[in-house]
């Protein structure tokens, strides 16, 4: 997912040339749909949810990032989808109480 503020539309290109982050924590997309975070650049954010949104679609994710108290919730414009079969996860790197909270009133 790109940020809209970042580049005014969808980017096409699945690779941005900036370095990614491993960043994994929970999120929301669009305040229902339980997902994870899996890295973080400059201009964009690698999440896995299911459902997967449509590509091009604006989304509101949800996140918490290190060292803010707050919760972020920013649009977002997928650039990209990766419909493979995801890796599943036992446990979410970092998760603190903080986060824990996070899904709470969401979708499951």
């Amino acid at each position: 997912m790109t940020s809209t503020t970042e580049y005014g539309g969808v980017c096409t290109l699945p690779h941005s040339g900036f370095t990614r982050i491993p960043y994994v924590q929970p999120c929301l997309i669009d305040g229902t749909s339980r997902g994870v975070t899996c890295n973080i650049s400059l201009v964009g954010l690698y999440v896995a949810v299911d459902p997967i949104p449509s590509y091009g679609a604006t989304v509101t994710v949800s996140m918490r990032l290190p060292g803010l108290d707050r919760l972020i919730e920013t649009p977002m414009v997928v650039a990209w989808v990766n419909p493979d079969k995801p890796v599943e996860v036992e446990a979410l790197v970092g998760q603190t109480n903080r986060t824990r909270g996070l899904f709470e009133g969401a979708a499951k």
